[in-house]
């Protein structure tokens, strides 16, 4: 190729309509992996590897038949990050409750944002609250009010096409499943932990899960492909690096991106589609089909 094929980070980055920054993570991550040049290493991008890179990224327009939709939970489909409000919730009386309640959401940060592992992130949260049975049904009640017309109204339109709806989260059934349920989504389509309960109802810890080792949203998506209950083109929806991964791990087809509840900078930066708005998913879900 000559010198005109090839492009400078900045001029590859305004070729594809994302930051340097973007760029330079896409890069280290390996989804666009750039060419050095000289003894300063400079970043060159050749023109060829970024329309097929583009062409790679693009959404369809035209779906017909039936594909798949994977959504994440929380603060992606419910506006809240529900094992935040259950320990708030149990730590109602606490003298410690306002500094424990910052903790408990920095250590969820680090988690979504991909800086410590989500296994290690849910262990630390659950070890700052004693969680009972009894909160867990304060929570379900009051979660019930806060479920988002607009969410159901992104659902209705894939239900109204006939499209695969799944759930799958970090999160945990006795707080899931309740809300998906009012959703209208299938306990069958909700893929998620669970607790184990000591007998007096106490939570004693997660139970073991596929979904909390190494790239674990990922793995379970390429079961669930493998085995047929996944059919299509797959499209991972959410608002965390874990659901980013899915994408990354080749597991999915599509990753769109979610900032409406709560934003993610790395997920902001990475994502190839991101809605800020509800308003925005509705339409790129609409722009999808013919």
């Amino acid at each position: 190729m000559s010198a005109t094929d090839y492009l400078t980070a900045p001029q590859a980055a305004e070729f594809i309509g994302v930051s340097i920054v973007t760029l330079r993570r896409w890069d280290e991550a390996g989804i666009l992996p750039s060419e050095r040049e000289g003894k300063q290493k400079h970043r060159h991008y050749s023109r060829e590897d970024l329309v097929a890179f583009v062409g790679r990224a693009a959404l369809p327009s035209s779906l017909t038949g039936v594909h798949t939709f994977v959504f994440d939970f929380d603060s992606t489909l419910f506006p809240l990050e529900t094992l935040e409000e259950l320990l708030r919730i149990a730590l109602a009386h606490d003298p410690l409750r306002r500094e424990k309640c910052a903790e408990i959401e920095e250590i969820g940060r680090q988690g979504m944002e991909g800086i410590i592992p989500i296994a290690q992130s849910i262990a630390l949260r659950l070890a700052c609250a004693k969680v009972h049975r009894s909160h867990i049904e304060q929570f379900v009640q009051e979660a019930k009010t806060q479920l988002s017309p607009r969410v159901l109204q992104c659902l209705a339109l894939l239900r109204e096409r006939k499209q695969k709806i799944l759930v799958l989260s970090n999160g945990f059934r006795e707080c899931i499943l309740p809300l998906t349920t009012l959703m209208g989504i299938e306990p069958i389509d909700v893929f998620c932990g669970r607790f184990l309960f000591a007998g007096d109802g106490t939570v004693l810890r997660p139970c073991r899960s596929p979904l909390l080792g190494s790239h674990g949203k990922a793995n379970t998506v390429r079961l669930l492909r493998d085995n047929g209950f996944a059919p299509g083109t797959v499209f991972m929806i959410g608002d965390g690096m874990s659901d980013f991964d899915v994408v990354q791990q080749s597991a999915a087809d599509h990753f769109i991106g979610c900032g409406f509840f709560r934003r993610r900078a790395s997920v902001q930066e990475q994502a190839p589609h991101f809605c800020s708005t509800i308003g925005a998913l509705q339409s790129m879900l609409r722009s999808l089909f013919p």
